[in-house]
């Protein structure tokens, strides 16, 4: 366990030291990149599920096994209990990917961006940029992935401007381009 998190479970820090400092040093500059106001909205939706969180009854089932403590960790956990729960479910979708995202994990499950479809609050250009941002970590598996959702959620028509917009980039991000393109038998 790192230095701030055990200050933060040991009691030597209070919940907004931690997750302030925890949010400081969080660096989104690789997963943001192109992307206006990504930065703010993903510390923004962290902040607001970390204190969401912190107001769950701690009798909650979600609690259990736990050091009752909320947690940037724990986002992850409640973003998918929430889900599953059918609880604020478009919060709960982006706060799913946007954790994802925080700890470089692969952000492009099916289950929350349809959610955010179904409820018309899909960004398809953030959904391309961090697709296409996530593929330095992620290499061939986010073509895949990409292209899984696009064909799963139907969504082909949304991004071809998007695809067109980041293919302009360089000559990196226009082969990844052709790639989903190829994969989804977009032309």
């Amino acid at each position: 366990m790192e230095a701030i998190s055990l200050e933060y479970v040991s009691g030597l820090i209070s919940k907004d030291e931690y997750l302030n400092l925890k949010l400081a040093e969080l660096d989104l500059s690789g997963q943001c990149k192109d992307i206006d106001g990504c930065e703010a909205f993903i510390k923004e939706k962290l902040k607001e599920s970390f204190w969401a969180l912190d107001k769950l009854e701690r009798t909650d089932e979600f609690w259990r096994k736990t050091n009752n403590l909320p947690t940037l960790y724990k986002l992850s956990e409640y973003a998918d209990y929430q889900i599953k729960k059918k609880i604020n479910l478009e919060n709960s979708a982006w706060l799913s990917i946007v954790c994802k995202l925080a700890n470089f994990s692969q952000h492009l499950e099916i289950e929350p961006w349809k959610i955010l479809k179904e409820n018309n609050k899909l960004n398809v250009n953030f959904l391309i940029f961090t697709a296409w941002n996530s593929s330095k970590y992620w290499g061939d598996e986010s073509v895949s992935a990409f292209s899984k959702l696009i064909k799963e959620l139907d969504l082909s028509n949304l991004i071809a401007e998007g695809l067109n917009e980041l293919s302009k980039n360089s000559i990196e991000s226009k082969q990844w381009v052709n790639n989903v393109r190829a994969e989804i038998k977009l032309v």
